[in-house]
């Protein structure tokens, strides 16, 4: 689908998308264009779908493929997502698909911009508690991909060393933050 027909297809206001009505050269017959213009022409498109881990978006159906409407938007306004790259929702709420809170990353840069996990205990990511060392241990992923960890005796040496670390890596600023799926 190119970013012309989506913008013959659908209207886009104030982050949601709504079909347009149609013309007859996208139907196979005037009969079928005037019946689908009459069902879901000025509808909302897509309905809220939520996936495994709890996290909700938008997904539509454009000529009988489904798409998740971030991804639709970002095709209308920004352009082809190259292979390798994914739409990340800034403020993490995968129903928000304002221009404005869309941004294009990789799967690394995305993994950069999670909320905090509702298991963590100490309210700051990639900090835990260790109980027997009476430590906390910090965890970080680097640039190339693996893992590094830290001990420390006091939270707020844990807290600005991962923070540091979280810049040197290029993190997003809301990574760890409490938000809603």
């Amino acid at each position: 689908m190119t970013s012309d027909y989506l913008n013959e297809v659908l209207e886009y206001t104030d982050g949601k998308l709504s079909y347009r009505t149609r013309p007859d050269h996208h139907f196979t017959n005037v009969i079928e264009s005037r019946r689908w213009n009459a069902q879901y022409s000025g509808n909302v498109a897509g309905h809220i779908a939520t996936d495994s881990s709890g996290k909700s978006y938008i997904r539509l159906s454009i000529d009988n493929q489904r798409c998740f409407e971030h991804n639709v938007v970002w095709l209308m306004f920004r352009g082809e997502i190259p292979t390798g790259f994914e739409i990340d929702h800034i403020n993490g709420d995968g129903t928000d698909n304002h221009l404005g809170n869309l941004r294009l990353t990789d799967r690394t840069g995305n993994n950069r911009n999670r909320r905090l996990f509702s298991t963590n205990k100490t309210g700051v990511a990639g900090i835990s508690f260790c109980k027997s060392r009476n430590k906390y241990r910090c965890t970080i992923n680097n640039n190339e991909g693996k893992s590094e960890f830290k001990r420390f005796s006091d939270f707020f040496s844990a807290v600005c060393w991962r923070k540091s670390k979280e810049i040197e890596y290029e993190y997003h600023e809301n990574h760890g933050e409490v938000r809603p799926l």
